[in-house]
């Protein structure tokens, strides 16, 4: 449109100071039509404004020079609500039509007054403040569920190295390994859950943790003997009272406690006191019986031996954790450092963009929530992951200087570049 009036009779009869202004408002707004942080339905509603703010510019020179200037201050916040807009919501959604309606009134009501962009950038944030206020149930919503997720695996990741380093650092027999990775670590992580790492409930149950590795090692003198003997009423309370919550009943209880009998009685027998691990003995003379037996064809007998030599083998330490490799770039550093309220623009796996705002950062893993302006739930994701997005242009970070003083610094640019050109030229 200033294009066209740049060309047009009125335009060739302007004086070089208003030619000059036509000018440098239409690479403003040749900025804004180019931006990739605005959608088209957006643009096109702003391109409205360029007569007006052209008028502007010419009633006010301090338009240039003040980054204050109401129809500044008026544009800039309308292209950053634009942000909250996509295609897919239509032209029927609020937001798209408070701003139409805002340009609508700047067509039909300004002449001279520039109180008029005040006002009406004024209407635009109580409209936003009161989106805001809605969204901040949803977002809570999330954000709690997310909560929940995070503490859940912390849980999970505090409860099982609690256990590893207890099956690492000592040699027990492979039942109790199974028990206490599939059933003490889950016990361990409920409360971890439900009354925390500092409560009497958790120090109650990695006692029960440590006492179960004890109780198998081999006592050789007479007080661990006694300590066993007064020990084993009240772990076994404690390890059934940590069960309950758990399904832990008929046969597989009754396994398990058959073979911590045993795994006791080779503990306290002083023939298998100065081995490393007296159940480890006892595997390999169980193997002994399962093939005596099998030679004398009593199967049953045999196939409870083997099932006590399997019980009581050492347990191997668990697999090492694959280490994913986190790369250490600049697309690390911008996620890490990104803030509350910032947009960042996301493609979809069918390629489809929409922007998005952190809406919340997770105290508990700094798990960032990214929304649409209702506090709907967009995406959720590790700094690490989104930075594997910015890495693979699947994301970009939406510039935060509002979009005309953008505009702005790029004109200058443009400006500087041309007379150091013309310079270049006549010199």
């Amino acid at each position: 449109m200033l294009r066209d009036l740049q060309e047009s009779p009125l335009g060739q009869k302007a004086n070089q100071i208003e030619s000059m202004t036509i000018e440098m408002v239409a690479m403003l707004f040749d900025f804004i039509f180019e931006t990739k942080d605005l959608p088209d339905g957006i643009k096109a509603l702003l391109a409205r404004l360029q007569i007006p703010v052209l008028k502007a510019a010419m009633l006010d020179g301090a338009f240039f020079a003040k980054k204050t200037h109401p129809s500044r201050l008026l544009v800039n916040a309308l292209a950053e609500a634009g942000l909250g807009w996509s295609p897919v919501m239509g032209t029927t959604d609020p937001l798209y039509k408070k701003i139409e309606h805002i340009v609508h009134r700047i067509l039909d009501e300004f002449s001279d007054n520039l109180a008029l962009f005040d006002d009406l950038r004024a209407e635009l944030e109580s409209f936003l403040a009161d989106e805001e206020k809605a969204a901040e149930a949803n977002i809570a919503t999330t954000a709690e569920e997310i909560n929940q997720r995070d503490r859940r695996e912390i849980a999970g990741v505090v409860s099982k190295s609690e256990v590893e380093r207890r099956i690492e650092s000592y040699q027990i027999p492979q039942f109790l390994a199974r028990f206490l990775r599939q059933k003490w670590q889950v016990a361990l992580e409920n409360i971890y859950l439900t009354q925390g790492e500092e409560s009497e409930a958790w120090s109650s149950g990695i006692t029960t943790l440590e006492d179960l590795v004890w109780s198998v090692q081999p006592k050789r003198s007479p007080e661990d003997r006694k300590h066993l003997v007064a020990l084993l009423p009240s772990l076994l309370k404690r390890l059934s009272g940590g069960m309950h919550a758990q399904s832990w009943v008929g046969d597989e209880r009754e396994a398990f406690m058959a073979n911590l009998v045993e795994a006791h009685a080779a503990a306290v027998k002083p023939s298998l006191a100065q081995m490393a691990s007296p159940t480890a003995a006892v595997s390999e003379a169980a193997k002994v019986q399962a093939e005596v037996a099998k030679a004398s064809g009593d199967q049953a007998a045999a196939a409870k031996a083997e099932a006590l030599a399997v019980a009581m083998a050492p347990a191997e330490p668990a697999p090492p954790e694959p280490v994913k490799e986190v790369l250490d770039d600049e697309y690390l550093e911008i996620a890490r450092n990104l803030e509350r309220g910032m947009w960042v623009e996301f493609e979809d796996e069918g390629g489809q963009l929409a922007f998005s705002k952190l809406a919340w950062v997770s105290p508990l893993r700094g798990t960032y929530l990214f929304t649409n302006r209702q506090g709907q739930k967009a995406l959720s994701m590790t700094a690490e992951e989104l930075a594997d997005r910015f890495r693979a242009d699947r994301a970009r970070l939406v510039e935060a200087e509002p979009l005309i003083d953008r505009a702005f610094t790029s004109v200058l640019t443009q400006i500087n570049e041309k007379l150091g050109d013309e310079a270049e030229t006549i010199h």
